[in-house]
């Protein structure tokens, strides 16, 4: 039985090879690590992507794509109150 990384599964005990990523860093200190998927079929420009504010209480990241810009807040400890405003 394959473990549950690099599989895709449609149904109960059917399964195929799939993409998996595996990433390392060593950290020596707190730190906020904020990851953006952008999975694509065909070549993409790549989003450009920065953490504006951050403390105990939630992190806000400014993303931007193409045509757009996005503001997140996503706060760590309640996830109802994840906020995205888009700009153009």
């Amino acid at each position: 039985m394959p473990s549950p990384q690099g599989w895709y599964s449609p149904e109960y005990n059917k399964f195929v090879p799939n993409t998996v990523s595996s990433f390392k860093i060593d950290i020596h200190e707190n730190s906020t690590l904020v990851w953006i998927l952008q999975p694509s079929k065909k070549e993409f420009k790549p989003l450009e992507a920065s953490i504006i504010l951050e403390n105990d209480q939630e992190v806000k990241i400014k993303v931007r794509s193409k045509n757009n810009t996005y503001f997140l807040d996503i706060p760590y400890f309640n996830s109802n109150g994840v906020s995205l405003k888009k700009q153009k």
